[in-house]
């Protein structure tokens, strides 16, 4: 791997030259030139002036809990069918059933779904926080959906079976009022 900091050096220096051998000075004493040329140099040579000293941030991986969310769900007495569910997108999905979880992750389910409390994460981007929010939703959503009644071919839906209800009713009441 490049060093990183001896790549920026390079920059600067092609960066300096590219300066001094496009704008050459035109003085009318010969003599004057290096003088200008060793000022200019200084002058680009300052933090601040035409570059900056890179500045990096590490950024360490989160601590893996070694676990899948399978596992966790096992561990904490989380229906299988939330597991499977969320594994149910394949390697694209939000938690593919090979992918372990982030030690951060298995906390905010625990705490959410298990202790009942709210939970904030805040942590780097690409850690896991959509999943930290998500995982305990669509396993809440799971376990609904046990008791969720079925009608005919789909999932109930109340407000429309009394839409249904009101509109038999109106009807009869019109065939009552126009005499069929």
């Amino acid at each position: 791997m490049t060093d990183p900091f001896d790549v920026s050096n390079q920059l600067h220096e092609s960066y300096i030259r590219y300066i001094e051998t496009t704008f050459k000075f035109n003085s009318p004493s010969l003599e004057q030139e290096p003088v200008l040329e060793r000022e200019r140099r200084e002058l680009l040579e300052k933090e601040g002036m035409i570059y900056q000293e890179p500045l990096f941030e590490p950024i360490l991986r989160p601590k893996s809990s070694e676990k899948t969310l399978s596992q966790v769900c096992a561990d904490l007495g989380i229906s299988k069918d939330v597991s499977d569910f969320l594994a149910a997108g394949g390697e694209d999905g939000l938690a593919p059933k090979t992918r372990e979880l982030y030690d951060h992750q298995v906390q905010a389910i625990k705490a959410s779904l298990i202790d009942k409390r709210d939970v904030v994460v805040t942590t780097g981007t690409g850690s896991g926080k959509t999943e930290c929010f998500l995982l305990p939703i669509f396993s809440q959503l799971v376990e609904e959906s046990k008791n969720w009644q079925l009608y005919g071919d789909r999932q109930s839906q109340p407000w429309r079976e009394k839409g249904k209800g009101n509109e038999k009713e109106k009807k009869k009441k019109d065939r009552q009022r126009f005499g069929h």
